[in-house]
């Protein structure tokens, strides 16, 4: 049966999966405090082998979610800084097999009727 400190971590583990579910990645900050507390707290008491079992399992599951959300962060920021390469210009392979850049900026030319 789980005490009062194994109930109330599941309940901020709980908290945290539905943070990186939703993207909301400010409130991770204060769920880590709270979680690193409670982790202390129940390094010193005594906890059933199930109740222990159940945090394993959350703990791996939000680790789980953790590192997709990294992992999406970082395919994100690198499709940004590749958009940002072809705002700036095009690198493309010339004739001779060489790396060039063509500019992508637009012309000043204005169509007079």
């Amino acid at each position: 049966m789980p005490n009062a400190t194994t109930s109330e971590i599941l309940r901020v583990l709980e908290d945290e999966r539905q943070a990186l579910c939703k993207g909301a990645f400010k409130t991770l900050d204060q769920i880590l405090e709270k979680k690193e507390l409670l982790l202390e707290e129940l390094s010193r008491c005594k906890s059933s082998e199930d109740a222990l079992a159940k945090v394993k399992s959350k703990l791996i599951e939000n680790q789980a979610l953790l590192a997709a959300a990294i992992r999406g962060v970082g395919a994100a920021r690198d499709r940004i800084a590749g958009l940002e390469n072809v705002r700036e210009g095009l690198a493309i392979y010339d004739q001779s097999g060489q790396l060039s850049k063509v500019s992508t900026t637009a012309s000043c030319l204005k169509k007079k009727a």
